[in-house]
């Protein structure tokens, strides 16, 4: 006998109150609404759990800065998206679903999603996405004693970085990426590292970004998307194998 899944929404609002009678509606039929009132919380949220539907505050969309809103536009073509207003002369809640002009009710918008499998979003997946970078050791020295090297992999959380310098394992460094318009560098710290020359390693070090500003964050998750690597987490056991021809590989 297959097991009934359960329907999940991602709800972002201005106002919490609005987001508990939100909540109320969705729960008449069934639905689990978590709601949060940034859209930097979003990436914590969909890692955690599994969503069949996004619903965002237009206020919101109004007050978001250009910049961040690509935060907001990546999850727009993975889940049931859609935008809300709260009519206060009526104490109704518009609901308007992808791109569509005419609004539904939330009992509609839960029928919508309750058809959908909820799924969590691998938003930290690595991504073979080179970037040009200088390493800080010491994050008082000036940016252009930094050693140069450049990305092999990253995500929304970290990267792998190609360099023979040595840093030692839970050591804090500064990045300063040439691509990002925030030149301040972004904190990390060295996961684990790689000798290189076996198995067809290249030397380098796995970081976990530790302090990383909104802009820079927004522009990373803006380099992803243009990379089209931002993907669904599958139940299929699907795997991208990519294949480095390291005797090529220079490093400065």
């Amino acid at each position: 006998m297959k097991t009934k899944h359960v329907t999940r929404i991602l709800v972002v609002v201005n106002d919490f109150d609005i987001g508990k009678k939100i909540e109320k509606l969705a729960s008449k039929s069934g639905i689990i609404c978590d709601v949060i009132d940034s859209i930097f919380e979003i990436s914590q949220y969909v890692l955690l759990n599994k969503y069949s539907g996004f619903l965002i505050d237009m206020d919101i969309l109004s007050r978001t800065n250009p910049e961040d809103r690509p935060m907001i536009e990546r999850y727009r073509s993975l889940l049931n998206y859609a935008r809300f207003i709260y009519e206060y002369s009526s104490d109704s809640v518009e609901i308007f679903y992808k791109d569509e002009v005419s609004h539904m009710s939330v009992k509609e918008f839960s029928l919508i999603c309750e058809k959908e499998i909820p799924r969590k979003l691998r938003s930290d997946t690595r991504r073979p996405i080179s970037f040009n970078v200088r390493l800080l050791k010491d994050l008082k020295e000036d940016s252009d004693k930094g050693k140069k090297a450049h990305t092999i992999n990253i995500s929304e959380g970290g990267c792998f970085i190609a360099t023979k310098a040595e840093f030692k394992i839970n050591s804090t460094i500064g990045i300063i990426f040439a691509e990002l318009s925030d030149k301040n560098p972004i904190l990390a710290r060295v996961i684990w590292k790689t000798k290189g020359g076996s198995n067809f390693l290249v030397a380098g070090i796995g970081l976990k970004f530790e302090k990383i500003s909104s802009r820079q964050h927004s522009e990373l998750i803006s380099h992803l998307i243009t990379f089209n690597w931002i993907i669904p987490e599958l139940d299929s056991g699907i795997f991208f194998v990519l294949f480095f021809d390291y005797n090529n590989f220079s490093q400065n």
